[in-house]
């Protein structure tokens, strides 16, 4: 049974992922940072929406963030 210093950890975890992601380290790409068993976006820390994971089972972006990082692609 996890305890507080399980969620403490995990916690961490996630934030760690999201800053190196958001710093433009690859440790991250392409997987997903899951929260409590929620899959988050791993840019801005919103759950992806069920939707969307339903349509693309992969997805480690939610709509905005996936938008916002093709468009630096260009």
């Amino acid at each position: 049974m996890p305890d507080f210093a399980d969620h403490a950890q995990d916690a961490e975890t996630l934030h760690r992922q999201a800053a190196l992601s958001l710093a433009g380290g690859n440790a991250v790409a392409g997987e997903q940072i899951r929260d409590n068993g929620v899959i988050v976006c791993r840019d801005c820390g919103e759950p992806i929406p069920g939707a969307r994971l339903r349509i693309l089972p992969t997805a480690c972006r939610c709509v905005a963030c996936q938008e916002a990082a093709e468009a630096d692609q260009c």
